[in-house]
């Protein structure tokens, strides 16, 4: 009698515990080291892939079984499993089940260049560890390459340096800035170096501070001031920076965006303004568009 109660007890904890795990939210954070598989070269099956989320609750890349560029795939909304009762595998990291049913590039995923031979293209992107495009791309060779900074999906922006020079470039303003205007910001007052980390003084949002150039975070020993008080901060140089934080091409943007903003307030939502097209830097951009030239 006793062995029974005990076999129904171990049971019931045993229940318990699987209800539990399965309530349990992969922290990411906390997640210490991604050693295993943590590069594509660790994939050599005919169907494994590198994943960036494969391993620890989808917090580590590893590799994962799927289906090749071409091979015939099911739509992600359906059910269907194989003849043999398991489960279909989807495409692999970097392709998507398209037209037709079969598993073709995903165009806009920087893992999609895994699957193309690179002597058929004449460039292979860096992707990050959550499958992105990396902020910084290289191209060309130590010498006489460059350095470009791109956007998650792929997409140019401001900041470039010759390779040999590019040790401590980072990108990370003008990711930054990029993320922030796809957000739908319009205001964006950071300023970036024509390589596309922080100048060491910056603005935004009424607050400015002494920042660190690879990443933006306030310098050690250094506090934020709101914005009229910016010429007491360390970092201000009268000579470099002159009587106001906003430059020429940003203040004329800027202007129009109040103007934007005051027609809204009293209802003329049919005016239209030439654009004013300013760099990360705050000058003016490559061109300049003035009634229909």
């Amino acid at each position: 009698m006793d062995k029974c109660i005990w076999n129904v007890v171990i049971l019931l904890l045993l229940e318990k515990l699987s209800f539990l795990s399965a309530q349990i939210v992969p922290n990411c954070d906390s997640t210490i080291g991604c050693l295993a598989f943590s590069t594509q070269a660790a994939c050599t099956g005919p169907d494994e892939f590198w994943s960036p989320n494969a391993t620890h609750g989808g917090c580590c890349p590893g590799c994962i079984q799927a289906l090749p560029l071409g091979a015939v795939c099911n739509e992600p909304s359906t059910t269907t499993v194989s003849p043999e009762g398991a489960p279909s595998l989807p495409c692999a990291p970097g392709l998507v089940c398209g037209l037709g049913n079969v598993c073709r590039l995903n165009t806009v995923d920087c893992l999609s260049t895994y699957h193309v031979a690179t002597d058929t293209i004449d460039w292979v992107p860096q992707c990050d560890s959550r499958g992105q495009y990396a902020p910084k791309q290289c191209r060309g060779d130590r010498l006489n390459g460059r350095c470009f900074c791109y956007s998650a999906e792929g997409k140019r922006i401001f900041g470039f340096s010759w390779r040999n020079q590019a040790q401590n470039m980072t990108c990370a303003c003008s990711r930054r800035r990029a993320d922030l205007e796809a957000e739908g910001r319009i205001d964006v007052t950071l300023h970036c170096t024509p390589d596309g980390n922080y100048e060491e003084l910056q603005c935004d949002r009424g607050v400015c501070w002494c920042a660190e150039p690879q990443t933006g975070t306030q310098q050690p020993g250094t506090r934020a001031v709101p914005e009229d008080l910016w010429t007491l901060l360390p970092c201000y140089n009268e000579t470099f920076h002159g009587v106001q934080y906003l430059r020429r091409c940003e203040s004329i943007a800027f202007s129009q965006i109040l103007q934007r903003r005051q027609f809204i307030i009293h209802g003329h939502t049919g005016v239209t303004f030439t654009n004013v097209i300013c760099n990360y830097d705050g000058s003016h951009g490559r061109y300049v568009i003035e009634g229909q030239e």
